[in-house]
């Protein structure tokens, strides 16, 4: 009987807490406003692409002015990286003669192009 009532007890503690509050979309506010728990300050947290820049820093030479048209392309996480590593030269290729300009007006060269290629292939383990 004592199992019963503790069960029981937590039924009516979640109904009490769901009727609290409002249906959540797994954010908190803070998370949706950028903001830090009880601020109003923007929170300082890295670029979200900074795994596209880290990439490109990587490179040899560094190519992180191309980062504009990465993203502007729709590359703007890792996974979409390691996708590319795997792909045939020919593919990779392909994807960069797509790459839009970037804010300066300036396409990628035919030596970005052959660099970027090599260094998806070596960059991914």
């Amino acid at each position: 009987m004592v199992l019963h009532d503790h069960a029981t007890h937590r039924s009516r503690r979640k109904a009490r807490q769901s009727q609290r509050r409002p249906p959540s979309s797994g954010f908190s506010r803070s998370q949706t406003l950028g903001t830090q728990e009880g601020s109003n300050s923007p929170r300082h947290e890295p670029n979200p692409n900074h795994v596209i820049h880290d990439f490109l820093q990587a490179s040899m030479p560094p190519m992180t002015h191309l980062m504009d048209s990465f993203i502007n392309y729709g590359c703007i996480n890792e996974e979409f990286l390691r996708v590319i590593s795997l792909w045939s030269v020919e593919r990779i290729q392909g994807f960069l003669d797509r790459l839009p300009p970037g804010p300066d007006g300036r396409q990628l060269t035919d030596m970005d192009k052959f660099v970027l290629q090599h260094h998806f292939k070596e960059y991914f383990p």
